[in-house]
């Protein structure tokens, strides 16, 4: 099983069409060829070999038929030496298609490969296949209403959705989502997890452990996001504006990240701009990633939020005002805003980078930004040196959790579909807390149709909506044999935080 202090990570990457490298496939030949080596020939080429560790890729099978993942995302991954992939499956291949795939893509590479996802697919395979999504980030695995279970419901949740990533074949989950948030836009997607994540971190803590614990527990690295947080008004997928919210603030909403640290050693930044610690977006901002590290107690790697998910030009070229030099520019041109956006990145020091586009794109990004690592200038020498700190970090901890990034479990397929069926059972408390309004009118029949209905949400209110003890021991018994910890070594919070009060609503029909 994954030690406690284990992290993972995924990536998505895109990039254009690369020119043809020579015949041993060197980067490091191509730029002495052309005269464009700028230090040591041997110091260029241990440079090409770690790069790609910093890369986490998309990888899928688009229009593809003969199985999950393309072929040439497999070839992708062992010619860049990728660190992580974000796999995009489709619903229709079986669990054992996948699981053959994953293990073709992790053989590609002498370290482990990081696998994880925030919204994917887990299939049973069988002759009736249960395919149910998985992941922090998709509806059916978001924690962010945490409070509204009881502890032992959420408890058995939090077990259920890591066994269900192992069996999708995954070592990381690109969540949960822990910021402190008192968003208007979050609380217009999720107005009960932004009431839950706007609370104190000490009320937030003892739920957002039990995620970690059992994640950690089946050996699937976490990752705390979004670092600091998102903004309130607006979404950064469309723009990027500059804010200025008081330093006292900021730290106050900061607190459940130093909490979290010990717990999930993978945190994730996000594209914010907050001109009382630095003007630049935090994913540029080197005093952003010192706070985490230096301030909140954060040893782990630190990643990037998506690269390619600033859409809006005018705020893509408002993020990169300032950032990048004439001299910079003759190395890595300013029309190719991905492989600046991942060079400042680095230079931050972020240790893994998330470009969430096609394969081309990936290739230009790794061209460039090895072009400028082995350039004698004050940005190659910094980008290098970043580069060679954050593939040891990598390296070390894929060396330490070897056998837990690449698992040989078996995992039934009847288990799986258990599994989807136990998490289904699960509802949280307050469920059957609205009441429905009795509308003027209304028949004898449909009066007393209605009272009935609010008579049972009544008395099913805060109750603890888990599976049966029977079905969920027999459960719990089987994944215990396969050699999973016990769901007793999962810490329960004290007490559960309270839900609203009953508030009848009105039946539109």
């Amino acid at each position: 099983m994954l030690p406690r202090f284990f992290v993972a990570i995924a990536v998505l990457i895109g990039g254009l069409t690369a020119t043809a490298l020579p015949a041993d496939g060197s980067h490091t030949t191509r730029l002495r060829a052309s005269g464009t080596l700028g230090i040591e020939e041997a110091t260029c080429r241990d440079v090409e070999s770690k790069l790609g560790q910093l890369f986490f890729i998309n990888v899928d099978g688009f229009q593809y038929e003969g199985g999950p993942i393309h072929p040439t995302y497999i070839e992708l991954v062992r010619e860049l030496n990728i660190g992580g992939v974000y796999p995009k499956i489709q619903p229709w291949f079986s669990q054992q298609q996948i699981q053959q795939d994953i293990g073709r893509l992790q053989t590609a590479t002498e370290l482990p490969l990081l696998i994880g996802v925030d919204r994917g697919v887990v299939t049973s395979g069988g002759e009736s296949p249960e395919t149910a999504m998985t992941g922090l980030g998709a509806a059916s695995g978001s924690f962010s209403n945490a409070n509204m279970y009881s502890p032992e419901c959420l408890r058995r949740r939090a077990f259920i959705e890591a066994f269900l990533h192992r069996a999708a074949g995954l070592n990381l989950a690109l969540g949960p989502t822990i910021e402190r948030n008192a968003s208007e836009v979050a609380a217009y997607d999720d107005p009960i997890g932004s009431e839950f994540l706007g609370q104190e971190a000490s009320q937030v803590e003892p739920y957002t452990r039990m995620i970690f614990e059992a994640f950690n527990g089946m050996g699937v690295g976490t990752t705390m996001k979004h670092f600091p947080y998102t903004p309130e008004t607006f979404d950064l997928h469309d723009e990027s504006r500059q804010l200025s919210t008081p330093r006292e603030e900021i730290m106050e909403r900061l607190e459940i990240f130093r909490r979290s640290a010990p717990y999930s050693p993978l945190a994730m930044t996000t594209h914010i701009r907050e001109s009382e610690i630095d003007d630049s977006i935090v994913t540029f901002s080197e005093e952003w990633v010192n706070i985490l590290r230096r301030d909140l107690n954060f040893n782990g790697l630190v990643m990037t939020d998506g690269l390619f998910m600033i859409r809006d030009p005018q705020s893509r070229a408002d993020v990169l005002a300032g950032q990048w030099s004439a001299e910079d520019a003759q190395v890595i041109p300013n029309d190719h805003e991905h492989s600046i956006f991942a060079a400042r990145s680095i230079l931050a020091g972020h240790d893994l980078i998330i470009l969430e586009s096609h394969s081309g794109h990936t290739r230009e990004v790794f061209t460039d930004l090895h072009r400028m690592a082995c350039q004698d200038s004050p940005t190659g020498n910094q980008l290098r040196a970043n580069i060679l700190r954050s593939y040891e970090r990598i390296r070390q901890f894929k060396e330490t959790n070897r056998a837990a990034l690449r698992p040989q479990v078996n995992i039934p397929d009847d288990l799986i579909e258990t599994a989807i069926a136990e998490r289904g059972h699960i509802r949280p408390q307050g469920s059957g807390c609205q009441l429905v309004e009795i509308p003027e009118g209304a028949s004898e029949e449909g009066k007393q149709m209605l009272e009935e209905l609010n008579k049972t949400m009544q008395m099913n209110c805060n109750h603890n909506f888990c599976t049966d003890d029977s079905a969920w021991n027999q459960f719990h018994s089987r994944v215990q044999a396969l050699g999973f910890p016990s769901i007793q070594t999962i810490p329960q919070p004290a007490t559960p935080v309270p839900t609203a009060p009953a508030e009848p609503v009105v039946n539109e029909n």
